[in-house]
């Protein structure tokens, strides 16, 4: 008999934490997307600015350089809540402070994409910022020679 009461509380206890063990939905939106340092480390490129709240994938990116010339496709995952528009607003206002400008904007697929080119330079950067499966953004960003 004590044994079914333990298991009606545990049944209870499971039911009243509800859906919030699996999807914590946020409190509010908020704007703070903050910059992160520069990596200037051989896996990342250092003159493209990634924000604060995104974690590098490692595993899921590659970064190649040889001499002047590079390319690769790096991917980052958000680490807490963040609006895609002020992700988008974070690479209108910094990607031109490292000498890069914006020749296209696209929606496809459910992405938002942003494409750059080098002010002084032969190098594109293609960003795209997408929900995962799990409701974090993504992005990705692909940088090379056209």
């Amino acid at each position: 008999m004590k044994n079914k009461w333990v298991l009606v509380l545990l049944g209870i206890l499971i039911v009243s934490a509800g859906c919030s063990w699996f999807k914590r939905a946020p409190s509010k939106i908020t704007n703070a997307v903050t910059y992160q340092a520069e990596s200037g480390s051989l896996d990342q490129p250092s003159d493209i600015p990634i924000p604060a709240n995104f974690a590098y994938q490692k595993f899921d990116s590659i970064y190649l350089v040889d001499g002047n010339i590079r390319t690769g496709t790096l991917k980052y995952i958000a680490t807490e809540f963040v609006s895609t528009l002020d992700v988008l607003k974070f690479y209108e206002e910094r990607m031109p402070k490292y000498k890069w400008e914006e020749v296209a904007t696209a929606t496809a697929n459910g992405k938002k994409i942003k494409v750059y080119k080098q002010v002084s330079g032969e190098d594109t950067c293609k960003i795209s910022i997408y929900r995962n499966d799990y409701d974090k953004l993504e992005l990705l960003v692909e940088v090379g020679r056209k």
